[in-house]
């Protein structure tokens, strides 16, 4: 039965004796994004997330509801748990190759900045004591930047200045302004939102977040 399978199918080679393998990667990658998809919900077991950035990106992608799937998978799961840049790197690129489609959502573009957050900074919960001024420009970044404006345009930003002021700017390695936000004072501090958030300038004007006002 075993080479039958092997040369029928061409999903699984031998690769040693009485073991097998997926034949490409990305099948193994979509078959367990699709289990991970219809589980009761998302994995809370921190190994089992940091071992699946690819995986988790193709759930978002498959799921019946886009949005809702990686608003809850960033703000209830990765917020939570701190990466090595490599998680982040791979998740992020793997999300730009799939393209969700992410619909109107009211916290599409807050899980979208604190992903972007966390991949820039590393650790947003410590912010206010990053020097902005570190702030780098690479090619996954301004991809990502693209995608977030993209859309951020046909989603609600509006919880964005609703829930956070600016607390200061720095200038970017390549000249750009860095606005750093923090949760302002009045949302509970049980919320399960970051303490602070950073985006460049140009993000907040491009997607009307005017309202931050002169601060800008």
């Amino acid at each position: 039965m075993r080479p039958e399978i092997e040369s029928h199918t061409g999903l699984f080679i031998q690769s040693g004796y009485d073991s097998f393998e997926f034949a490409h990667r990305s099948l193994q990658e979509y078959l367990a994004a699709e289990y991970i998809v219809r589980l009761p919900s998302i994995p809370v077991d921190e190994k089992f997330i940091k071992r699946l950035p690819n995986e988790l990106a193709i759930a978002v992608t498959i799921s019946s509801n886009q949005s809702d799937y990686f608003t809850d998978l960033v703000m209830t799961r990765l917020m939570s748990i701190e990466f090595f840049p490599d998680f982040y790197t791979t998740f992020i690129t793997r999300l730009l190759q799939e393209k969700p489609e992410f619909h109107k959502h009211p916290s599409v573009t807050l899980a979208l900045l604190t992903l972007y957050s966390c991949y820039i900074n590393g650790a947003y919960r410590k912010a206010e004591a990053q020097q902005m001024s570190l702030f780098y420009v690479d090619e996954l970044t301004n991809e990502y930047e693209e995608f977030m404006q993209r859309t951020s345009s046909r989603n609600s930003h509006g919880i964005i200045f609703q829930q956070y002021e600016v607390s200061g700017r720095q200038t970017a390695l390549d000249g750009s302004q860095i606005m750093l936000l923090k949760l302002k004072e009045t949302i509970a501090t049980g919320a399960c939102k970051p303490k602070h958030l950073f985006g460049r300038k140009s993000f907040f004007e491009d997607t009307g977040l005017m309202s931050f006002g002169s601060v800008l």
